[in-house]
């Protein structure tokens, strides 16, 4: 036991020292949970990924399972699976079509690159760069020859993804399925997680949770309008401009609208290069112009007018998140980062007294009463 007159050693550890331990040992915790539980995530992703895509979905035909229970007086079950039946008829249409689209015309696609290829080589040889033919054939046998070595990769990465086929199946059957049950009980079953909370707090993780999905479900459904008008005026610029597969390319913008900045990027792209490859130069520069006024109008006037209610996160955030969950997740980690980090916030901002959605404190419980099924994925 120290005296009066001894200091104690805590008092004789420099303060450089001791604020090291104080903020150290708690960040590399900190860290050291953070990749566990990546690690954890990533293992598990068989289940983790079709649950979080059933929850979009779920937040997307929440609206039209509400109003066939309310309206119609459907079983929750039946107005699920109608929602679900639904949706997946028009996509497999539209999958369809493009598909019979790309098969019919995919010889005439080929032979009209083989042409621009042979007229970009043409005009490297005689126009002003003069380019010598030696130089074209010592191009075209590298890239030959880079073919020849790399076919068996190639063949190796499509064998990849045939087999893969049957996780992407299961995965998917695993999605609808519980997108089925999120649309049909999913009251109950975040009712039953919600008994892991200390009674105490259930109230308000409770309240936390209705501002998470309300969050969650103005994403879901501000993203796909925002998506569908990238696609039509974008597979109308296609139309117009006599640029083949108008179907496909809208719907490729479709999906990449789902990936903010990188998506838009690689949709426009790919449209530009197929405008090159069928009618020339100066198709593809009307094609760029129409993709970059679509981007204009998404980035100045539907991202803020439509997005910005329903995410109020700060553009670098967004980014950081994209590339953060892209790089350790992949596409699926991009696509899933808005909405995730758009839930998490609003339940961050409730738990500490910034209601991002006041008017949801005056509503009943969802819960009781004929508005049950407003909510379908929380209690």
């Amino acid at each position: 036991m120290y005296s009066a007159e001894q200091p104690d050693l805590r008092n004789r550890t420099p303060r450089a020292l001791d604020v090291a331990l104080r903020v150290g040992i708690p960040f590399l915790v900190s860290v050291a949970c953070g990749w566990v539980a990546i690690r954890l995530m990533g293992q598990a992703r068989f289940a983790l990924v079709p649950m979080a895509i059933a929850m979009l979905l779920t937040a997307l035909l929440s609206p039209a399972v509400s109003w066939m229970r309310r309206r119609l007086h459907v079983p929750a079950y039946l107005a699920g699976a109608l929602a679900l039946v639904g949706t997946m008829g028009v996509l497999i249409a539209v999958i369809g079509h493009a598909g019979s689209a790309l098969l019919a015309d995919g010889g005439s696609i080929t032979a009209m690159a083989q042409d621009v290829l042979h007229s970009t080589a043409a005009w490297l040889r005689d126009g002003p760069l003069h380019v010598q033919d030696g130089q074209l054939t010592q191009a075209v046998d590298k890239a030959q020859a880079w073919l020849a070595t790399n076919s068996s990769n190639i063949a190796s990465t499509v064998m990849t993804f045939g087999g893969s086929l049957s996780e992407l199946s299961a995965m998917a059957l695993l999605g609808l399925v519980s997108a089925f049950f999120f649309l049909g009980d999913g009251k109950r079953i975040w009712r039953s997680l919600l008994w892991l909370v200390p009674p105490r707090s259930r109230n308000r993780q409770f309240e936390a949770s209705r501002r998470s999905w309300h969050a969650l479900e103005l994403y879901a459904r501000t993203a796909v309008v925002v998506a569908v008008i990238d696609a039509v005026c974008i597979g109308l610029g296609a139309l117009l401009l006599d640029v083949p597969f108008p179907v496909p390319l809208a719907m490729l913008v479709f999906v990449s609208a789902f990936i903010p900045f990188v998506g838009a990027i690689a949709s426009g792209t790919v449209a530009v290069v197929l405008a090159l490859f069928t009618g020339g130069l100066t198709t593809a520069l009307l094609m760029a112009v129409v993709v970059l006024a679509v981007q204009q109008l998404e980035g100045n006037v539907l991202q803020p007018l439509l997005m910005g209610r329903a995410v109020s996160l700060h553009p670098y955030a967004v980014i950081v998140g994209v590339s953060l969950s892209g790089y350790l997740f992949g596409l699926v980690g991009a696509l899933l980062a808005v909405p995730a980090m758009a839930g998490v916030m609003a339940w961050l901002r409730y738990l500490n007294d910034t209601d991002p959605f006041p008017r949801l404190e005056a509503e009943p419980d969802p819960a009781e009463g004929a508005g049950s099924g407003a909510h379908p994925a929380h209690p």
